[in-house]
């Protein structure tokens, strides 16, 4: 589920105007919302699953930046977009436990 919310994030950041992106977007979110239902998350559970998103949309944008053109001096921008896709997803989709 980290792994398709990172990949997600990563396309969100970097081509947000991609048609193509957005499709793959929607569906690894779509998949990763289907795992994520159906259960309670611990704070714990919620921070692991974030900070290994995180992990992996970083590992993807520096992977990617320089072959879609973009510039590294972006990276941190990049990165806040990432991180915040990555925070929503975990607050629209991830019930806490009470």
């Amino acid at each position: 589920m980290a792994n398709l919310i990172g990949n997600s994030a990563a396309h969100i950041a970097l081509l947000p105007d991609s048609e193509f992106a957005q499709k793959e977007v929607s569906t690894y979110t779509e998949d990763a919302a289907d795992t994520a239902a159906g259960r309670t998350w611990t704070d714990s559970e919620t921070n692991e699953f974030m900070a290994l998103a995180n992990r992996r949309a970083v590992l993807e944008i520096k992977a990617r930046i320089k072959k879609y053109g973009l510039h590294e001096s972006h990276l941190d921008a990049f990165v806040a977009k990432a991180q915040k896709y990555i925070s929503t997803f975990a607050s629209n989709h991830m019930e806490r436990k009470s």
